[in-house]
């Protein structure tokens, strides 16, 4: 998770993320407010090679949904203790060795909805990145907190 700080990765830090996963590694970025200090930090060609979103907003939201089907978000609804959270957007681009999709949603109507995405590279390298908008330590029935930690670690590996 993030604080409200800027930068939130230094140079060095950008480059070891990215050697990182160039060797398969796996990375998972969880917290409210984080999207605007990832964006802004890690702007340029990290970010469009290896988190395929862009941070749109924060917003005030309560309720949050699993995407139906989603090994992580499945099935799983739950409200947030204080309801702030980052909205992303998914990139448009159909690159067949790259999968990208929606694990957690608000209000499916909302220009602001997407509040959870992940994404795995399925070309040499191969790597994984979930992104979520909201601080596990937010979902207030701490063994759905639990749930989402431990499934999202499950797709990681």
């Amino acid at each position: 998770t993030s604080k409200n700080t800027s930068p939130l990765f230094y140079s060095q830090q950008k480059n070891d993320l990215s050697r990182y996963l160039q060797q398969g590694g796996a990375l998972l970025f969880t917290g409210h407010h984080l999207g605007n200090a990832l964006h802004d930090s890690l702007n340029g060609s990290f970010d469009k090679r290896y988190i395929r979103a862009s941070f749109v907003g924060n917003q005030f939201t309560r309720r949050i949904e699993g995407k139906f089907g989603d090994e992580i978000g499945n099935s799983l609804s739950f409200d947030l203790d204080y309801g702030q959270s980052d909205s992303m957007k998914l990139e448009t681009s159909n690159n067949p060795f790259f999968y990208k999709s929606i694990v957690f949603q608000t209000n499916p109507s909302s220009d602001f909805r997407i509040v959870g995405v992940k994404f795995e590279s399925r070309d040499y390298p191969q790597y994984k990145v979930a992104w979520f908008g909201f601080g596990l330590d937010q979902v207030s029935n701490k063994s759905v907190g639990s749930k989402i930690l431990s499934s999202t670690i499950q797709w990681l590996r």
